[in-house]
């Protein structure tokens, strides 16, 4: 059957688990990143990606789907899911449904156009394909996926395969499977963080890898110079107090950490966020004289009187 000219692509790969009888069911959270949708609950993942010539919709179950070690074909699936992914052509539908049998064989059901064919070669270099466009574009199964690039290429395979991950979604999920998994020294762990400093356009994906770097000790001079260098990337003054607020409440930051935070502080704009993240710097380290000092020189960039005070009140509070 002779294609026409691709107008539109849906690809839907989908891997559900039926809650049983009577069960609860799970909250679903929904992320939309331009183009992209991700939705998670603990049984199921939800990707749908839009462009101007394709929508795809990926949703997958759980841990439930196992992919072969290239991710071009499934290898296992647990006895009580499925896996299904069609795409649409300029009308005409290519599907494949893939159900385990009780003997553990996966029974594969290929259709064109509405007409049960053979999966043959074809087929599978067809399944290949939107698998990795599914891997490239939405990053589901990235625990999987890092552990088996770590086990074959190490830390810099992962990084590799990072940029060719097309939404900020799936290199912030696959950097931080890195960090699980990777038991990273400091100077892979600047190297990561270097990468998405510029890789990762969304404020909100960039903080929440820097609060997840902050369950790691940022003694390291490289980590630490990293670190801040990339939050001070950050434009969003929400995302940025988000950050050191979450840093801030570390009790074993020492002197510079505690300045290299206030530095960061003077790129804020809002003075409620501003003020926010100075209050808690004076219950972390107001003792310090030099950082006693730099708190109350950054009070008096606030343009708000209110703020203001807020600010020197805590600071005096702690001194007393």
């Amino acid at each position: 059957m002779k294609m026409k000219k691709i107008s539109g692509l849906l690809l839907l790969a989908c891997l559900c688990l039926a809650p049983a009888q009577g069960q609860e069911k799970t909250r679903t959270t929904t992320t939309t990143i331009k183009d992209d949708s991700i939705s998670r609950r603990e049984s199921e993942s939800r990707w749908s990606h839009t462009s101007s010539d394709e929508k795809t919709h990926i949703s997958i179950a759980g841990k439930k789907v196992q992919f072969n070690d290239d991710y071009t074909d499934v290898e296992r699936i647990a006895s009580d899911g499925y896996f299904r992914i069609s795409e649409e052509r300029a009308g005409v539908v290519e599907r494949l449904e893939i159900t385990p049998e009780a003997n553990g064989q996966l029974k594969r059901l290929y259709s064109l156009g509405g007409e049960v064919r053979p999966f043959d070669n074809v087929a599978r270099t067809w399944l290949a394909k939107l698998l990795s466009e599914a891997v490239a574009g939405s990053g589901y199964d990235a625990e999987a996926r890092v552990g088996k690039i770590l086990k074959k290429s190490g830390v810099n395979g992962v990084l590799t395969e990072m940029g060719r991950l097309k939404a900020d979604y799936a290199r912030r999920i696959y950097a931080s499977a890195l960090i699980d998994q990777g038991n990273l020294n400091g100077g892979q762990l600047a190297k990561l963080l270097s990468l998405n400093s510029s890789a990762l356009t969304s404020d909100y994906e960039k903080a929440t890898l820097l609060i997840k770097i902050l369950k790691n000790n940022l003694t390291d001079k490289d980590v630490r110079t990293a670190f801040f260098a990339t939050a001070d990337t950050l434009t969003s003054d929400y995302e940025r107090g988000r950050v050191l607020a979450v840093l801030l409440k570390r009790n074993d930051l020492g002197t510079e950490t505690l300045m290299l935070a206030l530095k960061s502080v003077s790129g804020m704009s809002s003075d409620y966020e501003k003020a926010n993240v100075l209050i808690r710097a004076s219950n972390t380290g107001a003792t310090d004289a030099s950082v006693r000092a730099a708190i109350i020189e950054a009070a008096h960039t606030l343009g708000s009187d209110h703020e203001r005070g807020r600010v020197l009140t805590a600071v005096t509070k702690k001194q007393l």
